[in-house]
């Protein structure tokens, strides 16, 4: 066991986006938050990352980004951007050497980030700021994710082919797959773990979760969405869906 993380989040955390980005990141870390810069740099702290949520585009200007590397050289920085900031690579000026992460990525990213560090193994926040995407990607494949031989997925799309690289990536962590389009008939065996990933949200695709979830209460649902909004979230995980994530992080469902 290695010794807990120590992160500092700056900026509104009471927004519905970013209050829904920091749920259970208490858990095994030390969390500290101040809702605005002036107050973090009036701080004797020196944490592990800082966490900067990012409203909208150019909210933390140049010169602040430099203030806080500076107080704090071997942080890791983390840009957690809401639904307005997401265009922000297009459109404006990344700010340079920080970990971008979209707010409804962010409860399954840091949760995976926490328990590595925590655990004495290898996370982003091993490598030095200014490690590059494929420094930081090379360093994600190093960590394997657990063997699932005890695990049922079910797997529910209508694109072919989502089903079978969901079913090709699960089935090689060793687990049992099995897999259909959105209306297929449910096999015999009960599943662990499902996962729902429809081309776009609707009301039949809600009543297919709480179905699932009225059925297979044990069951752990993942839902699959491109880029949601606050108010889609709060509908799944009403309807029984128990995490939320994007197709960048399919992989995740395996944890």
């Amino acid at each position: 066991m290695g010794k807990l993380l120590r992160v500092c989040v700056i900026g509104d955390a009471q927004q519905p986006e970013f209050r829904y980005a920091l749920s259970g990141s208490n858990t095994d870390a030390y969390i500290c938050q101040c809702p605005a810069l002036d107050v973090f740099f009036q701080m004797a702290s020196s944490p592990d990352a800082i966490v900067l949520l990012q409203s909208y585009p150019g909210e933390f200007s140049t010169a602040d980004i430099e203030q806080v590397i500076q107080l704090n050289p071997i942080s890791t920085l983390i840009l957690v951007t809401s639904s307005w900031g997401e265009g922000e690579r297009r459109t404006g000026f990344p700010i340079k050497d920080a970990i971008r992460v979209g707010w409804y990525d962010f409860p399954c990213w840091f949760k995976r980030q926490k328990e590595l560090f925590n655990s004495g193994n290898l996370s982003q926040f091993s490598l030095p700021r200014t490690a590059s995407d494929a420094q930081r990607a090379e360093l994600e494949s190093q960590n394997e994710l657990p063997v699932r031989n005890d695990d049922v997925f079910w797997i529910f799309s209508d694109s072919a082919v989502q089903r079978e690289t969901l079913s090709r990536f699960y089935g090689l962590r060793g687990a049992k797959v099995w897999s259909g389009d959105m209306t297929a008939a449910l096999p015999e065996e009960s599943p662990t773990r499902i996962v729902v990933f429809p081309d776009y949200l609707s009301d039949s695709v809600l009543e297919k979760i709480c179905q699932l979830k009225a059925l297979f209460a044990n069951a752990t649902i993942y839902v699959i969405v491109y880029q949601p909004r606050i108010e889609e979230i709060e509908s799944l995980r009403r309807h029984g869906a128990d995490v939320i994530l994007s197709p960048d992080y399919y992989q995740y469902a395996a944890l």
